[in-house]
């Protein structure tokens, strides 16, 4: 059965949307996709309140209704914002790294330390991701389900699918500041069920590759990708072991990523394209665009703060705004970084009776703000070093992932990708940078989409067995919880729980880790935990919980868990049995299968053995439950108890539980 893949890139300031149709046979022969085989994506290009005008991407905003209002006008999201519909609502932009509680706890307490308005309240942020996932949604279903209605693609192919009846597989990207360790992505997944997403027969969703992996996806598949300053007939071809990093560089952040070009060619001689293996942690730094955005802003609401007091005849431009981002975009252009200074319309006058004759526009200029006839001159040094600041960050993330796994390789390239990599003068910095140890700069058509791109690509190589990246290194370690017997000299000072059942004392909330960080994992291999329980016989159902914890960053891991020992609460698999003896239908059977004395408590075992599977993913972790050999209904699975021996019963000093476990097919 064929499948329509949706990719969904939300970003800090703009959203972007790529999908494709994935069926054995398309595209058809002839074509770029047929000789890579892989059909690259298309995007959604109208929107809402710009449904005239091409745009790529949606802007990341939302309007809610002030309470003067809230009875004749509803919330309304992305281009919506900007049209009579948004026009007296509260407009929320810059919202999406706020779905981060500890990131926006920390903003609060800065703007409490500075004096500056606070962000909105971590519910407001909530409500604003509720409102824009949901508009999201429905255009998603609208625009596809006439794209795929069509008399024919754009391959001439005819087509009319039924978009809400196909099989259809949404793919999300998560920022890498995101950690593994924090509850953002369970945050993000609540509300990407509440706005709808995979709530239709036969759709679902899933969370996809982080923002640097899904551009290193697109880095290797896209035809348009050029070496930045070598002009737009630039040659180079990928070779096995080559090494790329790949930097997303976007609204909010800026994402990392360094990969080796491996086995598992595809695309012939006159196209060759790899698979790759993921040399380090991806890592990211909350630093992007919209940084620049708003150290722009201040030098120029500095600027106007200096004009005299009784100066009232001007008044700050509506769109200053939007001319900032137009300034910021045009830096490092070769016909503006020409002239002597920069130009800003940064104020316009205030209409007066009786004025019609006199030119508005003589009294507005401010010598002591660098203001003639409202424009604002401001020195190309100022902008630069506003850039140098973030581009400084850029690099020290770069370096840090090049030092964390130094390689030596004949060529190494860095791609660029997001919309802060369209800067020339950005592109310039980094060329500069890494000229000298011969590394070539990348960057595509349209880097802004790169992501949104690279999720639905990945997404096909993973329906045919195997995703673009074929190993992964884990941002974290990931460990289980289980109590031991106490030792007074090992468990000294730990969380100790007394067992009446047994008369024993158990050092509880201990860890066993079973993933490492920075281990290197195989797709599609699981991480294998065997648990044995014993449990009464008496009991006919039983439920328990096994709990899993993450730690990442410096510093020693903790045997045992505490909340100030730096290990974070991931999630727990609820595990429920009931004990079904329909099998046993005689006698014999039963003695054969029920017990031991144990301990001469005259408490009669049972033992139950199975496997918690551990998927470690781009930016989460799942968990499965096995049994026999498959992955199992916790709400009706058969347990397959036998006889406790005494070698079961010197595994009880792990009492509720005795765990050990492998990773599949790891070197």
């Amino acid at each position: 059965m064929s499948t329509i893949i949706v990719g969904i890139d939300l970003g800090m300031t703009f959203t972007g949307v790529a999908y494709a149709l994935y069926r054995r046979g398309y595209p058809p022969p002839g074509s770029y996709e047929s000789l890579i085989d892989v059909p690259l994506p298309d995007n959604i290009k109208y929107w809402p309140g710009r449904e005239d005008e091409v745009k790529y991407k949606a802007v990341t905003a939302v309007s809610i209704p002030s309470e003067s209002s809230q009875r004749s006008k509803s919330p309304t999201w992305g281009f919506l914002c900007e049209t009579k519909q948004g026009i007296g609502s509260v407009r929320h932009r810059n919202f999406k790294l706020l779905l981060d509680e500890g990131f926006h706890a920390d903003v609060v307490s800065d703007a409490e330390r500075r004096g500056l308005k606070p962000p909105p309240s971590y519910n407001a942020v909530k409500n604003a991701y509720r409102i824009y996932l949901r508009g999201l949604y429905s255009h998603i279903l609208q625009y596809l389900s006439a794209e795929f209605e069509k008399d024919e693609d754009r391959y001439g192919v005819k087509l009319k699918i039924n978009f809400a009846q196909h099989r259809v597989i949404y793919s999300f990207s998560v920022a890498t500041t995101w950690g593994p360790t924090s509850s953002t992505i369970s945050t993000f997944k609540q509300l990407i069920d509440e706005a709808g997403f995979g709530s239709i027969t036969n759709h679902s969703y899933r969370i996809g590759l982080t923002e640097a992996e899904a551009a290193a996806v697109t880095t290797m598949m896209d035809p348009s990708f050029r070496v930045v300053d070598e002009g737009p007939d630039s040659a180079y071809q990928f070779q096995k072991n080559d090494v790329l990093i790949t930097v997303d560089l976007g609204g909010g952040t800026s994402d990392a990523t360094m990969l080796r070009l491996t086995d598992g060619i595809f695309g012939g001689d006159k196209y060759p394209r790899y698979k790759m293996e993921q040399l380090c942690t991806v890592d990211g730094i909350p630093y992007g665009s919209t940084n620049i955005d708003r150290k722009i802003q201040s030098l120029v609401k500095n600027r106007l703060a200096s004009i005299p007091k009784d100066a009232t005849s001007w008044k700050p431009r509506s769109d200053i705004e939007d001319l900032i981002i137009l300034l910021k975009e045009d830096f490092g252009e070769p016909n503006i970084m020409l002239l002597p200074t920069l130009i800003l319309d940064a104020i316009q006058p205030v209409a007066l009776e009786g004025t019609r004759d006199v030119d508005p526009y003589a009294c507005l200029t401010f010598d002591n703000a660098g203001i003639r006839r409202g424009q604002m001159e401001i020195s190309k040094e100022d902008i630069a070093l506003i850039f140098d600041k973030i581009i400084h960050k850029i690099i020290d993330l770069l370096e840090n992932q090049w030092k964390s796994k130094p390689v030596r390789t004949k060529n190494c390239y860095l791609s660029l990708t997001g919309g802060l990599s369209s800067s020339k003068y950005v592109r310039k910095k980094l060329v500069e940078h890494f000229s000298e140890r011969q590394i070539r700069v990348l960057c595509p058509e349209e880097p802004a989409l790169a992501v949104c791109r690279g999720l639905v690509i990945d997404m096909i190589h993973q329906l045919r067995g195997q995703g673009s990246l074929i190993t992964r290194r884990s941002r974290c370690s990931y460990g289980i919880i289980y109590r031991e017997r106490f030792n007074k000299m090992k468990h000294e000072g730990q969380p100790v729980k007394y067992d009446e059942v047994v008369k024993r004392a158990f050092a509880v909330n201990r860890i066993r880790w079973l993933v490492e960080e920075n281990q290197l994992i195989p797709d599609n291999t699981d991480i294998e935990h065997h648990v044995s329980r014993y449990i009464p016989a008496r009991s006919n159902e039983v439920d328990w919980k096994e709990w899993i914890v993450a730690h990442s960053g410096k510093g020693d891991r903790p045997d045992y868990y505490l909340e100030r020992t730096g290990v974070s609460y991931v999630g727990n698999l609820d595990v429920n049995f009931k004990l079904e003896m329909k099998h046993v239908n005689n006698e014999k059977a039963v003695k054969k299968k029920i017990l031991l004395d144990f301990r001469n408590l005259g408490k009669r075992v049972w033992k139950i053995s199975y496997v918690v599977g551990l998927k470690v993913g781009p930016a989460d972790l799942s968990m499965e439950l096995w049994y026999d050999g498959e992955v199992k209904n916790t709400n009706d699975l058969q347990m397959d108890w036998r006889e406790v021996d005494e070698e079961d019963l010197r595994d009880l000093e792990l009492a509720d539980g005795h765990h050990h476990h492998t990773v599949a097919d790891l070197p």
